[in-house]
């Protein structure tokens, strides 16, 4: 009936207080996190709400999804049912930003038809106008059996 705080804390993550309001009982257990957890956790909100720019002839789809001032992320999605996609996003154009990776250029390697996270950019200094501009380079090749 009362709330129960339980902090959780991973050697690898941020600490986090989970508050549970129930009339049930509840039990709490650690689960190992795992990468393929944690990229479809990431990728999932860009690829349901992200806008596509489609590259069909190219077997690519940029994603990208803003959220307002404060950021925007690109991923890239495969559509090739039989060709691996290398591509390469470079950001350095653009003003006052920066990206989680800590370079504004980064290149992905994508199986057919999975999607990659390439940036989340962010204003660099937060009180300053910013703005993002970038260019793609890519190249295909036949997909590893």
């Amino acid at each position: 009936e009362g709330a129960t705080r339980c902090k959780l804390v991973s050697a690898n993550m941020r600490n986090v207080v989970v508050t549970l309001h129930t009339s049930s009982e509840v039990k709490l257990m650690p689960v190992e996190a795992t990468l393929g957890c944690h990229e479809l956790a990431v990728e999932s909100p860009i690829k349901q709400f992200g806008e596509a720019s489609a590259y069909d002839q190219y077997g690519f789809s940029i994603l990208t999804l803003s959220g307002g001032y404060s950021g925007t992320s690109f991923a890239v999605e495969n559509t090739s049912a039989d060709k691996m996609l290398e591509l390469t996003m470079d950001c350095d154009g653009s003003t006052n930003t920066r990206s989680h990776t800590g370079d504004l250029k980064r290149t992905v390697t994508v199986p057919p038809g999975e999607v990659e996270l390439i940036h989340h950019l962010s204003p660099d200094e937060p009180h300053n106008p910013w703005g993002w501009t970038y260019a793609l380079s890519f190249l295909q090749k036949a997909a590893e059996a």
